[in-house]
């Protein structure tokens, strides 16, 4: 295949924001219950809820979630992740675990770079969360629940 032929065909594929809202919102539901959330000590699935930074209104995401009891790591690897900026720059946020709503205060880390201006320590956890989205390119917000 060409690349005209692969430029074509990407033009035609929808856009991945397009793709996972339908997915996102069939899920609410179900993780607001606490189906699909992790156990202590396990990886699952996390509604974080955030402020946006520039419109103030609260959007509701699931996202993939390391649980360390009062530690919760969740991550993302696409680089341009509007919840992380908004975490960033508010890090008191909402999160559904186990059929209930909690507050929990983040740290946040793109690209090696710690974004947020909280209260948290650069603790053993904030250092491996930092080196972690260094290598990987990604984002990582450690969730501390409050």
């Amino acid at each position: 295949m060409n690349a005209a032929a692969l430029h074509s065909l990407s033009d035609s594929l929808p856009a991945l924001p397009e793709v996972l809202a339908p997915l996102n919102e069939a899920l609410t539901p179900a993780l607001r219950l606490g189906f699909g959330n992790p156990l202590p000590l396990s990886m699952g699935i996390v509604l974080l809820k955030v402020t946006g930074r520039k419109t103030g209104k609260a959007r509701t995401l699931p996202l993939v979630c390391s649980d360390y009891g009062t530690l919760l790591a969740v991550s993302t690897v696409r680089g341009n992740s509007q919840w992380v900026l908004n975490l960033a720059a508010k890090p008191r946020a909402r999160i559904w675990l186990r059929g209930r709503e909690r507050t929990v205060l983040a740290a946040v880390f793109r690209n090696g770079e710690r974004l947020d201006q909280s209260s948290l320590p650069d603790d053993f956890p904030a250092r491996f969360a930092r080196a972690f989205s260094g290598l990987a390119g990604s984002s990582v917000a450690l969730l501390h629940l409050q």
